[in-house]
């Protein structure tokens, strides 16, 4: 049940926002689509909710690359060189070890879909 209600988008945005102090994802009713504010000052502040969220794996599978996307375009945003909080963002990425974990699941989910591809 959890994984088919992390499978729209709306549910990725409520996720993506617990995590920090200012929500960084918003909805444009007019493109109808989600996107990442530019300028904010969000700290990243429960690293507990994205590393739950990393480690269910299975849930990525299942979802299109524009959420994968997102996901990224919000840790971005938390660590542009603009960004008034960069440096205490970046230690909470790093001391959570967040951004290899992302980029292990981003790796076996393409290779998954590659050895599918495959055969």
């Amino acid at each position: 049940m959890v994984a088919l209600l992390l499978t729209c988008g709306l549910c990725w945005q409520v996720f993506i926002n617990a995590a920090v102090t200012q929500a960084v994802v918003h909805y444009s009713e007019l493109q109808q689509c989600y996107y990442v504010a530019r300028e904010h000052s969000a700290v990243l502040c429960d690293t507990r909710v994205v590393m739950k969220l990393l480690l269910s794996w299975r849930l990525w599978h299942s979802v299109a690359d524009s959420v994968w996307l997102l996901a990224i375009n919000a840790i971005n945003s938390l660590v542009q060189t603009d960004h008034p909080q960069r440096q205490y963002n970046v230690s909470q990425l790093y001391d959570a070890g967040l951004i290899a974990k992302m980029l292990d699941i981003w790796k076996v989910c393409h290779i998954l879909q590659y050895v599918v591809f495959c055969f």
